[in-house]
């Protein structure tokens, strides 16, 4: 009898361990694509500094982690090249955000598909749950997958009622002031104040970061106007229409009785305080689309991501229709305020908040340039905006520069993206760090990925997990402006 029970015994753990190697097959991500060491040679091509230099028939000379020359090719490099070549500096997104799950080897690839698209540098605007960013950051630190380089805000700032997990939660200057020393102390890079931030709490906060020597970015809180706010960077054009109790999303039907002398004001204030916007279009553009979610669901690039994502992540908010609307039809007013900017000289930065409904990571920095176009800015001015205007915001010497001891930051193109965005499509080389990925190699990788989500055991368990994320984080509640 014993001995049946000891191989029955045995039957059952046999099973037991055959299922968990099999789930564990099933979980376990591909490989992470090699990190290449540092320096390459780009030989005579088009280097284009957007708004500056324009120099045919160049080679770009990578040691380290910097540009070391650029110098007119020889004439074997030129008989070697390929032809034609356009160099360009690595597009910044200025804000975004990682995804909270960072297993099953979604940090890898939600990282990779930055780097496909050309975005060699990001500023994490808020880390949701604590969680994302460091082990990015990390991994750029010690080479372990490819990642863009990242600067971290961490956490938000804001006030009782905030909905997010990694909030430090403030009343008064004081407890603001000991919100940015723990902040700054941790490393971070920004300070990002929030929607319910009082009066008192918002003056504590700038008063603190400008001793750090950290910019205050983020959403003008309800209590004030974008010009009274005294921000760094203002993001999603908050604080701009406003009205006394008057909360996000209901602002945005405001743009479109904004009256000229409130544009005025803000164009006056974002020169004089020097304060930096940070419009986001491409994601009021995926809200607006929700009046057809179907097809904004299933839209090419939202299936770039695991089925979690479309299904749990980027759900619906319950709004009327009229507010969905809203957000395309105040697309030309918003475009025209931020054209003024422009011309104006105001410091105006290119981002897209990836992670928000259906806001791809690198893919949505093409969509944005594209809606920037459509508001009237010059393609090159865009480009300018989106890599050197960027770059000048952060903390690292000329970066999103092409020059010599400039960070090697570069994307090698078959046709001119300064000429026309449809040549974003030809992208064939992404320099990070230093560091060359031909585009071929990250597609190759990027089809591992896909093809790991698409298992059904895989997306079965995703898909429980992302529950239990989406459920800590809204607690069944998904209006955004709540």
């Amino acid at each position: 009898m014993l001995r049946w029970i000891g191989i029955g015994l045995l039957t059952f753990l046999g099973g037991v361990a055959g299922l968990c190697l099999v789930a564990w097959l099933a979980l376990r991500a591909p490989a992470p694509l090699e990190v290449p060491p540092r320096g390459t040679l780009i030989p005579a091509a088009t280097v284009i500094e957007p708004g500056g230099a324009r120099l045919p028939g160049h080679t770009v000379v990578v040691e380290g982690a910097r540009i070391t020359e650029i110098r007119p090719a020889t004439p074997e490099e030129r008989a070697e090249a390929p032809a034609p070549r356009f160099v360009l500096p690595g597009l910044i997104d200025m804000h975004a955000h990682f995804p909270p799950l960072r297993f099953f080897g979604i940090g890898e690839h939600y990282a990779l598909l930055f780097l496909r698209h050309g975005v060699t540098t990001v500023r994490d605007a808020g880390d949701v749950m604590g969680s994302a960013t460091a082990p990015i950051q990390q991994a750029f630190r010690d080479e372990s997958f490819p990642v863009p380089r990242v600067y971290s805000c961490g956490v938000f700032v804001d006030g009782p009622g905030s909905r997010w997990p990694n909030t430090e939660i403030v009343e008064t200057k004081e407890e603001a002031r000991a919100a940015v020393a723990r902040i700054a102390r941790a490393g971070h890079d920004c300070i990002k104040a929030y929607d319910l931030l009082s009066l008192d709490a918002l003056a504590g906060v700038k008063e603190a970061a400008r001793e750090h020597g950290l910019p205050v970015i983020g959403h003008v809180p309800y209590a004030t106007r974008f010009e009274e706010a005294g921000f760094d960077d203002v993001q999603h054009l908050t604080g701009i229409p406003w009205g006394e109790g008057v909360r996000f999303p209901h602002t945005i039907p405001l743009w479109k009785d904004l009256p000229p002398e409130r544009v005025d004001a803000v164009v006056r204030a974002a020169v004089e305080q020097d304060i930096a916007v940070t419009p986001t279009f491409v994601t009021r553009d995926r809200l607006g689309s929700w009046v057809e979610p179907d097809l904004l669901q299933w839209a090419p690039d939202a299936a770039l991501l695991p089925r979690a994502f479309r299904d749990l992540v980027w759900i619906k908010p319950p709004w009327e229709e009229a507010v969905f609307r809203a957000f395309h039809e105040s697309f030309e007013h918003e475009a025209a305020l931020v054209r003024r900017l422009v011309d104006a000289g105001a410091r105006v930065h290119v981002g897209t908040d990836a992670l928000a409904v259906v806001v791809v990571p690198g893919t949505s920095m093409g969509r944005e340039m594209r809606l920037f176009e459509r508001a009237g800015i010059g393609v090159e001015e865009i480009w300018r905006l989106a890599t050197r205007g960027n770059g000048a915001s952060l903390p690292l010497p000329e970066l999103g520069r092409l020059l010599p001891g400039a960070p090697a930051d570069l994307l090698v193109f078959s046709s001119d993206p300064t000429r026309s965005l449809d040549a974003l499509e030809d992208l064939e080389l992404v320099v990070a760090d230093g560091r060359p990925y031909p585009v071929p190699r990250i597609d190759e990788q990027l089809s591992r990925y896909e093809g790991h989500f698409r298992s059904a055991f895989f997306d079965r368990v995703l898909g429980t997990v992302v529950q239990l994320v989406v459920n800590q984080l809204f607690g069944g509640n998904t209006d955004p402006a709540d």
